[in-house]
């Protein structure tokens, strides 16, 4: 008999410490040093606005996106627990920023720069830690590309909670998952798999979500795994 969906979720065990080392031992394979095509496809029909928007990126590591957001004439905003990306992001792309310590927050800090006519911010701290008072607005874009997936499936829930707390009513963007056989794959660790279903479960009571496409994931992002085959799935959601 196969592993259950409800047994799958509970048996996630991937934690803030492994994603350190990930950084650490530079295992880092799902890191590009290009701006994610499908951001470019999809932005101008569901990312862009009138006026520039405030973009949220959960989880961020150094992704380029940021910049290509930035360069856009949006203010980004980033989240990211593990310091290195945060600093390697502004040193990599030689982008002048400075550092401040977030009060009350332990080791955690917030990455600033304003140079170049780029406003990006990362905060470099706890996720569920952040509010809308900390960053000084609400959102009303989000691009998660590399988030969701990344955390342990029984903490869905409390993460699109918490990504809620920080947009404005009105907020959208778009959501990325991926799904394969679960029983391929004995180790419960990301990139976790999220069938539609579990997605429509979640988000059917505060957002109305939109299918945008199917992709074929290449064989660097699975064959490590002991699966056979990794399916991505690009979402648009809107908040009701």
């Amino acid at each position: 008999m196969g592993l259950t969906y409800e047994d799958y979720i509970v048996l996630g065990n991937t934690n803030a410490e492994d994603w350190a080392n990930y950084w650490a031992e530079g295992d880092t394979t799902w890191v590009s040093d290009k701006c994610n095509p499908y951001l470019i496809k999809y932005y101008q029909s569901y990312l862009a606005c009138d006026q520039p928007s405030t973009i949220f990126v959960p989880l961020c590591g150094k992704t380029q996106d940021m910049l290509w957001l930035a360069r856009n004439g949006n203010r980004v905003i980033g989240v990211e627990m593990v310091p290195q990306p945060c600093i390697d992001f502004f040193n990599e792309n030689n982008i002048e920023y400075h550092v401040e310590k977030l009060q009350g927050m332990g080791n955690s800090k917030v990455y600033r720069s304003q140079a170049e006519g780029l406003d990006i911010t990362i905060y470099n701290c706890d996720f569920y830690e952040l509010t809308a008072e900390l960053l000084g607005c609400q959102c009303d874009r989000f691009w998660d590309r590399a988030a969701f997936f990344a955390i342990n499936p029984d903490q869905h829930p409390k993460y699109i909670k918490q990504l809620m707390s920080l947009l404005t009513p009105d907020a959208q963007g778009i959501l990325f998952t991926v799904e394969y056989d679960i029983d391929q794959r004995p180790d419960v660790s990301s990139p976790f798999c999220i069938p539609e279903s579990r997605l429509s479960e979640i988000l059917s009571p505060i957002a109305s979500v939109k299918f945008l496409e199917l992709i074929s994931m290449p064989r660097s992002w699975y064959g490590h795994l002991s699966l056979n085959s990794m399916d991505g799935k690009f979402y648009y959601l809107k908040l009701k």
